[in-house]
């Protein structure tokens, strides 16, 4: 039942016996179809974001993000290429103590025959096949997997040369980050039989061919 008013007769009946329903009244009323409503239920959650990102702000995210992205790379191929720097020097390094056991293995000589090479040469890709009088440390195979390795670290191909006779050797493979002449970043590393171990930087127009002399010594 509805009364002029609009209230429930409960509500109205309080009223009317003196219930502090007046400061609350307006809480409790019957809607056109006569049902209870709250009027704190049809209030509307507020929105955690009222707007959203603009254009130029989105563009400028992808900006900063493209940036950061670009500069991790190239700290990840710096550090990829000095890894391989060092790897290539590692393998270097054992060829020289290889050297020394092929030297005491082979009656004092580091080459003989056709091992014996008259000038700094290519290092061969397939290990050759030593004879009691054709033989020379390169066809070492701890030597040769040495050397294969750091090749294989250079990243390219004609990248190693060699010199052997009976008493002088010399070994170059060129660095990761090396083969460009005239710049003064280091190029290539070379080991020769009168203890050096340099790090050769091209001048104009050389390559790792010119890193050994023609008497098998590591050049300047």
């Amino acid at each position: 039942m509805k009364s002029n008013k609009g209230f429930t007769p409960s509500v109205e009946n309080g009223i009317a016996r003196g219930f502090p329903w007046k400061n609350i009244s307006g809480l409790f009323f019957r809607n056109s179809t006569g049902d209870m409503n709250h009027s704190f239920a049809r209030r509307k959650p507020m929105p955690f974001f009222t707007t959203g990102f603009t254009l130029i702000e989105l563009l400028v995210v992808i900006a900063i993000i493209g940036i950061l992205a670009s500069v991790i790379l190239a700290s990840l191929n710096t550090a990829r290429d000095k890894a391989a720097n060092a790897a290539i020097k590692a393998n270097i390094s054992t060829v020289r103590s290889q050297l020394a056991i092929y030297y005491e293995s082979n009656s004092g000589s580091y080459a003989k025959g056709t091992g014996i090479t008259a000038s700094p040469a290519l290092c061969p890709t397939t290990i050759g096949t030593d004879t009691s009088s054709d033989y020379s440390a390169i066809n070492d195979q701890n030597i040769f997997s040495a050397l294969g390795q750091a090749v294989l670290k250079s990243g390219a191909t004609g990248t190693c040369y060699y010199f052997t006779d009976s008493s002088t050797w010399a070994f170059a493979v060129q660095l990761k980050t090396g083969g460009t002449a005239g710049d003064a970043i280091e190029d290539a590393r070379c080991i020769d039989s009168t203890g050096q171990v340099a790090d050769i930087v091209y001048g104009a127009g050389e390559t790792i061919a010119d890193a050994i002399s023609a008497g098998g010594v590591c050049m300047p």
